[in-house]
């Protein structure tokens, strides 16, 4: 049976979960000294660890859920290997070979500064590990999920008070992305224009103009219209 250890309440001071008698798991969280966070990752039964930056931390613990899924119900073991990468580059390799099929060996390809290069997990012990990872306590952020966010609360200072938003409670400002600028043509374009007028050899059409002399103004304000994330119903 698991046994929780709920004396570690958060990932800056460490959390822990046991698997058995061989597979006593400590997960911890710090910045080093470039600004970035990583994860010690620790069976503490076998004192080996490994260290697993933020970047790769969500992947990481992803193929852990996944072999779960996939090869701990299987009702017989077989050998596997995974690889964890991010941007075309290896980090991790999660393996179980034929040699010892009760057993998945995580190795950490960096071999950062203190890692012991690799940690031994149980297969029967899987399970505790990932809960451990996926524990509310560890407050792992979804960057995905926070990208998302920032860029939708930034194009909704301009959306029409109407509108739903995961973040309605958003305030609205009504400076932002509002301005309309009148359209002025760049040269080139005038000179076109000014020698289509000029061609003699351009069929004279009808001239709308001077049947409707506020057609111009009409066409001008339906080709020059508010620009992306401009509001349409005015300030």
């Amino acid at each position: 049976m698991t046994i929780v250890n709920f004396r570690r309440s958060n990932a800056e001071t460490g959390l822990s979960k046991r698997g058995g008698l061989r597979n006593s798991f400590r997960i911890q969280r710090f910045t080093n000294d470039h600004g970035f966070q990583i994860y010690i990752l620790e069976n503490k039964a076998e004192g080996r660890k490994i260290f697993v930056p933020r970047f790769v931390f969500g992947t990481f613990r992803a193929h852990i859920r996944m072999i779960v899924k996939n090869e701990i119900s299987k009702k017989s073991p077989e050998a596997f290997e995974y690889p964890v990468s991010f941007l075309n580059r290896e980090y991790f390799y999660f393996k179980s070979s034929t040699a010892d099929l009760d057993n998945l060996i995580i190795q950490d390809v960096e071999e950062r500064e203190g890692s012991s290069g690799y940690i031994t997990v149980s297969r029967r012990a899987l399970r505790a590990l990932d809960q451990l990872l996926y524990s509310d306590k560890l407050q792992h952020p979804n960057d995905v999920l926070e990208e998302i966010i920032s860029y939708h609360k930034l194009f909704q200072f301009s959306f029409v008070k109407g509108s739903k938003s995961i973040t309605s409670a958003l305030i609205l400002r009504k400076d932002v992305l509002q301005q309309t600028e009148r359209f002025t043509p760049t040269l080139a374009q005038k000179v076109m224009l000014d020698r289509d007028a000029s061609d003699p050899n351009k069929k004279a059409g009808p001239n709308p103009a001077a049947d409707q002399p506020n057609s111009k103004l009409r066409a001008e304000a339906k080709l020059f219209g508010p620009k992306l994330g401009e509001r349409l119903n005015g300030k």
